[in-house]
Parts: structure tokens; sequence; C-alpha cells
């Protein structure tokens, strides 16, 4: 029993020795670990420092620079700024205002990177402020196969009128560019070619005919910062759309239907905002937005949320929850994406999409999309491999839940309509080129 009571203090000792840690080990440990870049022990042992009171210029120098190289540059420009107010000299250090430099240009503070001095050996570093992208990339989806006993009338109907998407082409092309540290621009042209299907179930026969919808998308965004805590986006769109889809222009059930191609023409416009509020971490916005989709005006309104947890880049989080407008009847819709690094140069963002989705205003991705579809569900995943600093690869593919209309006439009541309930996929892929 005296043996274990006599471990028992020992140990109790060393805890407590352990527990106080005064400047000269924690000075020596620091610059050890900063001098190998054990990030890791250097962070942990920074923090222990910070619970007894030791906060030093040199400590948080080599904070912010182990928190720089883990990829959280929000922890990093926090310990540069408290460097920098306990040594006025450090602003003339080239090395300290490359990192701190740094630390803003990659959580997006323009305004904040224009205040750090950069000398002669970095002026390279200017030109992340005014770097420009081109966007292109092109896809195409496709229906998962429908039985065709789906098209078919039920019951005692006289005639079954059923519309849906078979299949969709896309290809576009976008550019950005910072004009100034509080003005970028985002432009971009995207062309749709939409294939659908109609068919008419009579007692005779099954006709199925398919038509090409053609829509074309251009969109001008602006994105203001006022300060560093507040930007406003804003989004103007307008498309063009064109065909010459099969409809069932008349119908009695004591003469002949009619079943033709007409031609489809309509331009719509699509306006929208975004205001943030950027906090340590995270970001929070207010989106709303009006569009005249489909013949019918739509008002959005909601929320989203940036989140970089633990001031990590390397994993992220964009949240929306809105509430859309139209024809005196309203949605919610909630969109989720998650964002992390898979390898050195592989990122993979996975998200869904859930709600009526059928002319929702995804005016923050830079194009209106109409689809006469009902969307309840939609699920994505993309993969982006960074080829070098200039050029990156992507290939995205989603996965939807929809449904068509199927409209039904009876000899001697009212027609009514119901659901064709299928399941939709699609690919795209393209590159970015930063210079």
């Amino acid at each position: 029993m005296r043996i274990n009571i006599t471990l028992f203090l020992i140990l109790l000792g060393a805890l407590s020795v352990n527990a106080q840690i005064d400047f000269k080990t924690v000075d020596i440990k620091t610059y050890d670990f900063y001098q190998k870049a054990q990030w890791d022990s250097l962070i942990s042992i920074g923090k222990e420092a910070k619970k007894q009171d030791v906060d030093y210029y040199y400590l948080n120098y080599r904070m912010g620079v182990a928190y720089f190289y883990k990829n959280m540059f929000y922890s990093a420009s926090y310990y540069f700024e408290k460097a920098m107010k306990q040594n006025i000299g450090s602003r003339n250090d080239s090395v300290f205002n490359k990192y701190l430099y740094l630390s803003y240009i990659y959580t997006l503070r323009y305004g904040n990177a224009m205040t750090v001095p950069i000398d002669s050996t970095n002026t390279s570093l200017r030109k992340k402020l005014t770097r420009s992208s081109i966007y292109a990339y092109g896809g195409a989806g496709s229906v998962i196969p429908i039985d065709n006993k789906k098209l078919q009338k039920k019951g005692n109907v006289d005639l079954s009128f059923t519309h849906y998407q078979q299949g969709n082409t896309i290809w576009g092309i976008a550019a950005h560019h910072q004009l100034y540290p509080w003005l970028s621009l985002d432009i971009s042209y995207t062309n749709i070619q939409f294939s659908d299907v109609a068919a008419v179930d009579t007692d005779d026969s099954l006709t199925i005919r398919t038509s090409t919808i053609s829509q074309q998308n251009i969109s001008l965004i602006p994105e203001f910062r006022i300060n560093e805590k507040w930007q406003i986006r804003l989004a103007f769109a307008y498309s063009f759309n064109s065909g010459t889809p099969y409809v069932l222009s008349t119908y009695s059930p004591y003469g002949p239907y009619l079943f033709e191609a007409k031609d489809y023409n309509e331009e719509n416009y699509l306006l929208g905002a975004n205001v943030y509020r950027q906090f340590r971490n995270f970001k929070l916005g207010l989106e709303m937005g009006i569009s005249n989709y489909s013949h019918t005006n739509q008002t959005q309104f909601g929320l989203n949320l940036t989140y970089y947890p633990f001031s990590n880049l390397n994993l992220y989080s964009y949240t929306s929850a809105s509430v859309k407008f139209e024809e005196n009847k309203s949605n919610f819709i909630i969109h989720q994406d998650l964002g992390f690094k898979v390898m050195p140069k592989l990122w993979m963002e996975i998200g869904g999409t859930f709600g009526e989705l059928k002319n929702y205003n995804v005016f923050n991705l830079g194009y209106g999309y109409n689809t006469t579809d009902h969307i309840k569900m939609l699920l994505n995943a993309k993969l982006i491999y960074l080829f070098n600093s200039n050029i990156e690869f992507f290939i995205e593919g989603h996965y939807y839940k929809r449904n068509g209309m199927i409209y039904n006439f009876y000899p001697d009541k009212a027609s009514n309509r119901s659901k064709l309930n299928y399941n939709y996929w699609s690919v795209s892929g393209g590159l970015i080129w930063k210079f």
C-alpha cells in the first residue's frame, strides 16, 4: 500500500509540474517544433501556453505559421494579427507579410490584403488580387428507362396524355475576373438542349413523339465588397427558349383528338441578390430572387451559410434554406453541400437539394435552369483535380427524383391529373484555367 501511495504522489507531482509551463520551456519547444515543421506539436504546446497566460510575439508568429501550413488560414491570420500588435517591426518582415497577405487572400479578405506592405521580393503576390479564370464545361443526362405501361391509360379513361423529359445535353463557358479588391465580375453563356417526350394513349393506339427544346442562358454576376464584413452579390440572367414540342391541341369524346407539334418561343428573366455578412470562419447570407419562368412569376427568399469548421479550408459546408412563392403557392427548399480534400490534389463535393425545384431560382450558379418537370430531390457529387496552380479539372454527377404530368380524359366526367414518377441522371465535366 505504501508503494502505491508513493507512486501516486510521484505521478501527481509530475502532472502538477507538467500543468505549469513557463516562458523558457514554451520558447525552446515551440522554436524546436517550428524548425522541424512539427505543426501539430507546436499548436498543442501553444494552446497550453495560452492557458498559463504565456503570450508573446514569437509564440504568436510561430502559431500563425503552424496554422498556415495546416491550411487553417482564419486561425493563421488571427495569430499573425496578434503578433503584429505586439511588435510593430513585423511590418518590415517580408516573410511575415507574405504569410499574413496570403492568409487574407485565401479567406477572400482582399481589402485587408491591400493593407499588407509587399516589398520587391513579393511583388508577384499582388497578382493574386486580380487573378482571372475561364470555365469550360459540358455534359449530358438521360432518364432511367420508363416502362411504356406507365404511359398507357387505365380504367375507363378515354384518352391519356403524358409529358416528361427524356434527356438533355449542356455546354457552356464562363469567365471570372477580380477587377478591383472591392469588385469581381462573373459572366457566362450556357446552351441546353432538352429532349422531351409526349405520349397519347387511346382505344386505338399508343402514340409517342420526341421533340427538342433549346434553352440559351446569359448571365452577369457582379460582387461588391463594401468592407471586410459585408458583401453584395447581384445576378442578372436572361434565357431564350425555342422548339416544336408535341401538345394535345383539342379533345372531344365525340370526335378526333388533335396531337401535333407547335412552335414554342419564350424569353425569361431572372434577377437575384445575395447580401453576405462575414464572420471569422463562416459567412451568413440573405438571398432573394424573382423570375418569370413558364409564364408564371416566382419570388424567392432564403438564408445561406458557408462554414469552415475549425477554420480549416480543407473542409467546408454550404447550407441554403429558401421559400419559393409561385401561383399563390409556397414551397420550402433546402440545399446542402459538403466539400473536403481527399488527397493533396483531389477534392470532393457532395450534396443534395430537396423540395419543389420547378422554376427554382439557382442564380448563385451563374444561370437559371428552367424545366417543365417537377423535381423533388436532387443528389450531386463532384470531383475536382488540381492539375497545377493554373488548371483544374472537374467531373460532376447528378441524380434526380422527378415526376411529370399525366392528363386523363373521360367520356362522361371531368378530366383529372396524376403523376408519372421517374428517375434521371446526368454527368458533366470541364476545366478551369486560372491566369
